[in-house]
């Protein structure tokens, strides 16, 4: 018997009443083993949470955003400088929406740790517990002569904001 005819000749393998008797198999190099692997369960988020994306109305927040409700994801809020609905975001509300998921805008600079305190505050006091929080925002200075990323400072300040309130 060669390898590829294995799931083939169970019954042959099982003829003598659960036990197997000897069998040869033949390695060919041209056979073909099928080989399913196991596919990782998807990661799934409690429903019974919120979960908190910080500047996460750009294109990557929203796609983030999207990829979490179709895992599960009830409660998403974000926090952003503006707060603004522009037509992107309104299409992904509207997505989260029809998966089931609530999603709430609050005005809020995590640079600000007043502000990130309120915030906290508020979604505290409304909605399920905070489990998690997504760093997605980031500030852009464009001068004549350079560009400067104030990325590194507003990620160290916002999750140092996001630590100091979210455990209080």
């Amino acid at each position: 018997m060669n390898f590829a005819s294995i799931g083939k000749h169970d019954q042959v393998l099982d003829n003598n009443g659960g036990r197997v008797g000897k069998v040869v198999f033949k390695h060919d190099p041209s056979d073909l083993i099928s080989v399913i692997p196991d596919r990782p369960s998807p990661y799934k988020f409690d429903a019974e949470a919120s979960y908190v994306l910080a500047g996460g109305l750009g294109g990557l927040g929203r796609s983030l955003a999207r990829w979490m409700a179709a895992r599960g994801a009830k409660s998403l809020v974000f926090l952003s400088r503006s707060g603004r609905v522009t037509p992107p975001v309104a299409e992904m509300l509207e997505d989260l929406k029809s998966a089931g998921c609530n999603a709430h805008i609050l005005i809020c600079d995590v640079a600000n740790a007043d502000h990130v305190k309120s915030a906290i505050e508020n979604c505290a006091a409304t909605l399920p517990p905070i489990k998690g929080c997504i760093q997605c925002s980031m500030t852009l200075h464009v001068s004549l002569h350079a560009i400067f990323f104030t990325l590194q400072i507003l990620i160290c300040s916002a999750g140092w904001h996001f630590c100091e309130h979210v455990h209080e």
